[in-house]
């Protein structure tokens, strides 16, 4: 997830396109002209583009694929922390997205956060929590109730995020207000994966049972 923000950078890189442009030479205190600068190949920058452009589109491939198949490993998992961050990464792909231009671009990224809200829900479906079940049944239903209320809520979010970028994206694009809203939405997603992920590493358990 931390590497889609680098990755325009690094395929230029790889694909070796020339960023900027040079300034040109003062002239000399005696009026001597400048010595001629070379002329700019187009058709080896516009091939070095058509490169970078495949390059990204791989990067993001394989970034999304990553991202799909620890989504399905967390989805599938019976541990809450575990699918909270899977929630939070399909969100988090879907609101990223808007840092790539092109379709090709950006279609892998839409399609690994749809995949890993689908896998997710897959996972508490076919895997249910046997031990909430079971002191559901015995009366204790507080586990249940706050299992539910967290799924409804994020299916709901999810839902809601997607409706809300089909329809401001159909409308030609974002107010500044939604704008805003967005960079701040995605900011906070973003800033609960480090969290989620210590905590489906049991960090904070053993950080507990250290100074106990």
């Amino acid at each position: 997830m931390g590497a889609l923000a680098f990755l325009p950078g690094l395929s230029m890189r790889f694909a070796r396109l020339p960023i900027g442009f040079d300034t040109p030479a003062p002239r000399s205190a005696y009026g001597a002209d400048p010595a001629p600068q070379e002329p700019v190949d187009v058709e080896r920058i516009t091939a070095q583009a058509r490169r970078g452009h495949e390059l990204l589109v791989g990067l993001v491939g394989g970034c999304a694929l990553i991202a799909v198949g620890a989504c399905a490993v967390l989805g599938f998992s019976e541990d809450i922390w575990a699918q909270l961050l899977a929630l939070a990464l399909g969100i988090a792909l879907l609101m990223r997205a808007h840092l790539f231009r092109y379709t090709a671009q950006v279609a892998p990224v839409l399609a690994a956060g749809l995949a890993s809200l689908v896998l997710l829900g897959l996972g508490l479906a076919l895997n249910p929590p046997l031990s909430v079940f079971r002191d559901a049944l015995m009366g204790d239903r507080s586990d249940l109730d706050v299992r539910t209320i967290w799924l409804v809520a994020a299916i709901a979010a999810a839902s809601a995020l997607v409706t809300a970028i089909g329809l401001i994206g159909s409308r030609g694009g974002l107010t500044p207000f939604w704008g805003r809203f967005m960079e701040i939405a995605e900011g906070f997603v973003l800033l609960t994966l480090v969290p989620l992920a210590l905590a489906v590493f049991d960090v904070y358990a053993a950080a507990r049972a250290m100074t106990s």
